[in-house]
């Protein structure tokens, strides 16, 4: 019996010994292929690329996971600490593994109930660096690297990178990602109940989340709550009052940033992605662009209500669909828009009833608008087809809200809208199209278009350098020219826009109406290649500028952003500037990031003297000319051009005001007409126009002084002769070597007769 008993002593002893052995070698091994931990050490998190005003405001991110890094001392304590007491809650005394909390799972598993043993230094290791495949060794190894950790590491340098790594749900990577994600809060403005659903989505973060499994995401904050009543975190009165309320609804809203600049963001991304590659997207980069949150803002207002206004002069083209409302309240019928997309601060919206008193709509947003009869009456007349078909179970859009709302059919034609900084090209505003969510080709950079008459001042100004002044006499005379002389193969016979020819005028008329037949033969005579070698000077490339006469009218073709940067060398004396859109670059921390991305440089174009005289000559424009409706900005130093092709295909107006220019263009992507009487000064000089009555508020007007070499003089506006004062006499400024005589003794003809 002894001798049975003294052998099962040894065998177990033999057994442990050899268990004891196996399980130092393992650790031995597991030790030995253990990651470095320098991930943990130099913890870089996949940061996004995120987007700047030059103000510091928010226009975009950008990248895979949503983050937003925070130290341990920046998270708030109420999150914290429901954390520990629903995670770990002795986290801050055990050393990587908790005993307790092992003995616990397995009397719960004894029991079949099914407990969690990892503590949070644990699910660091698995995080940073296990597969989440289950095995006996990958827990062992689990262990062992927790064990690690918590001898490399403080007890807070741990918590941060948990708060600040673990997947949260909906692409969110940290409780400040989350926060945003779910609640569009940041961390300090949460609620208590809000912290105890996004403390529950660590354990399951797609089975807890509250968009799609709202049950079991209050079942989850619950027991969140519940572990912070035993912790002695919340008393019971408010653990009552959370547990037994509904959920904190989500605040999911599309207007994700506060200056809409989406077309801005994108541009920046391209660029920083072209120099950085994949890492744009991972190490944070902060990117302040050149752009003034508040000129944004005018921007893309301006362009929508450009477009809007255009699009209210078409034929009405009816509702989207239609949908059953019968019996519906607002509420309900809103269910049917739910999958419709609110586009250029347009609202989907339902009509729930019509009739000659004007209309009840439901919104997307579960609220009720009435339109008034004069609103329907209006709307009523820009009807096509036979049938009304604005009747109850319409989807159309709505613009504004309460008293203000109306139906606005979402526009069909694009535009553009981009200012710059005369002096050094920087980027201030720029609106690519009507919304980047329904066309995301960026009309203001991308879309290369005919650019009408607003090519006119670039021809002039190439004239004033053979000899041509704002006083010399041009003929707008019929002409005709031969396939020989257009070089197209093809006859052409110009017209005016009004039809009219008014024989011989002085060159500042004929820029000022826009007369196509002067133009035209003040090209002929300066020279089709020297003409085209000019151009260039304005940034315009080769290959856009056609060796053709039709060059004078505007053929070729030109985006806004080349229309505006062209301008700006009038605007600024003289210098040819290159439109750069960033700022600085940061990394997270607030570093520089050294990188050629300023492409602050300006050149001197054409002379400061022919600058001048071209800024009067486009002042005249808005002056007295095809650029009038600028005038309603009560401004003196407005100076501008603008422009109109074939069949109205494409509407322009540039110009500025002080060191601000700007351009601005409508037309269809198909290159179809906009419409009669669609012209530059009708469709795009009012877009212009809102635009900078914004960005000029409170701006002194800016004076234009004539630059040594200029003089003034008073001319005979019919021959373009000095006068000596009188009926007739007009002030004009000259290049003082082509300051014209009295006499027949001039030394450079006054015209082209």
């Amino acid at each position: 019996m002894l001798r049975g008993l003294f052998r099962l002593v040894l065998i177990a002893l033999f057994l442990s010994a050899n268990a004891a052995f196996a399980g130092v070698v393992a650790v031995a091994v597991v030790y030995r292929k253990l990651p470095a931990l320098d991930a943990l050490e130099d913890y870089r998190p996949r940061l996004p690329l995120r987007v700047y005003t030059i103000d510091g405001v928010l226009i975009g991110e950008f990248g895979e996971e949503k983050r937003a890094y925070r130290r341990y001392a920046d998270f708030p304590p109420q999150l914290t600490e429901a954390l520990l007491a629903t995670e770990d809650s002795r986290f801050f005394s055990h050393r990587g593994l908790d005993f307790w909390g092992v003995a616990r799972a397995a009397v719960g598993w004894i029991e079949g109930r099914r407990e969690g043993a990892s503590t949070i230094t644990m699910q660091v290791a698995r995080n940073f660096y296990l597969r989440r495949e289950r095995t006996l060794m990958r827990k062992f190894t689990e262990i062992i690297l927790a064990l690690e950790i918590e001898r490399r590491f403080a007890k807070k340098e741990i918590l941060e990178r948990y708060m600040n790594q673990i997947y949260l749900g909906g692409g969110s990577f940290g409780f400040a990602a989350a926060a945003r994600a779910y609640y569009d809060k940041s961390l300090d403005e949460l609620t208590l109940a809000e912290t105890a659903v996004l403390v529950g989505l660590p354990k399951a973060p797609s089975r807890y989340n509250p968009r799609r499994n709202p049950a079991l995401a209050k079942e989850r904050q619950n027991h969140v709550l519940g572990r912070m009543l035993a912790t002695r975190l919340i008393d019971e009165q408010t653990f009552l009052e959370l547990s037994s309320a509904d959920l904190p609804p989500l605040r999911l809203s599309a207007r994700r940033y506060e200056t809409p600049a989406a077309f801005v963001a994108e541009e920046v991304r391209r660029i920083v992605f072209d120099y950085f590659g994949d890492a744009a997207y991972q190490r944070g980069f902060r990117v302040y662009t050149t752009v003034q949150s508040r000129l944004q803002k005018a921007a893309v207002k301006a362009l929508r209500e450009g477009l809007l206004a255009h699009e209210s002069r078409r034929k009405y083209r009816g509702p989207q669909k239609f949908v059953d409302v019968r019996g519906k309240t607002a509420a309900e019928a809103a269910r049917f828009l739910q999958n419709e997309i609110s586009y250029g601060g347009l609202m989907p919206a339902v009509i729930l009833s019509a009739d000659k008193n004007g209309a009840r709509l439901a919104g997307r947003d579960g609220e009720e608008y009435k339109i008034t009869a004069e609103e329907m009456g209006a709307l009523k007349k820009h009807l096509r087809g036979a049938k009304p078909p604005l009747a109850p179970g319409a989807v159309v859009m709505l613009s504004g809200g309460g008293d203000e709302a109306r139906i606005a059919p979402l526009p069909v034609a694009e535009g553009a809208l981009v200012a710059l900084s005369a002096e050094d090209g920087a980027v201030l505003a720029m609106a690519g199209g009507f919304d980047f969510r329904r066309n995301q080709f960026n009309h203001a950079t991308q879309a290369k278009r005919q650019p009408g008459s607003a090519i006119k001042p670039f021809i002039y100004s190439a004239a004033l350098e053979k000899g041509f002044t704002s006083a010399s006499i041009l003929p707008d005379t019929p002409i005709f020219l031969s396939p020989e002389e257009t070089g197209s193969g093809k006859s052409w016979q110009p017209k005016n826009y009004d039809g009219k020819a008014l024989g011989p005028i002085p060159l500042r008329v004929a820029l000022a109406k826009s007369k196509n037949l002067a133009t035209v033969k003040l090209l002929q005579n300066i020279g089709v290649g020297y003409a085209r070698d000019y151009l260039l000077r304005f940034g315009f490339k080769r290959e856009d500028v056609p060796p053709y006469l039709t060059l004078g009218l505007g053929a070729g073709s030109a985006s806004p952003m080349d229309i505006a940067r062209g301008y700006a060398v009038f605007a600024n004396g003289g210098y040819l500037v290159h439109p750069w859109l960033i700022a600085r670059v940061e990394d997270y921390d607030g570093n520089a990031v050294v990188r050629e991305l300023n492409f602050k440089r300006r050149r001197r174009a054409i002379d400061s003297r022919n600058a001048f005289v071209m800024t009067s000559l486009l002042q005249n424009v808005v002056r007295e000319g095809t650029g009038r409706g600028a005038l309603e900005l009560g401004r003196n130093d407005l100076a501008g051009k603008t422009g109109t092709t074939n069949d109205a295909r494409d509407a322009w107006f540039a110009g500025y005001g002080g060191d601000i220019v700007a351009a601005a263009w409508l037309g269809y992507d198909q290159f179809r007409p906009l419409g009669k009487k669609e012209t530059g000064g009708r469709a795009a000089l009012p877009v212009w126009r809102l635009f900078m009555g914004e960005a000029l508020a409170g701006r002194a007007e800016a004076d234009y002084l004539p630059p040594p070499g200029v003089v003034a003089a008073e001319i005979d506006a019919e021959t373009g002769r000095l006068s000596l004062g009188g009926e007739g006499a007009r002030r004009e400024y000259f290049y003082e070597e082509y300051l014209p005589l009295p006499d027949e003794e001039e030394t450079a003809p006054p015209g082209l007769f």
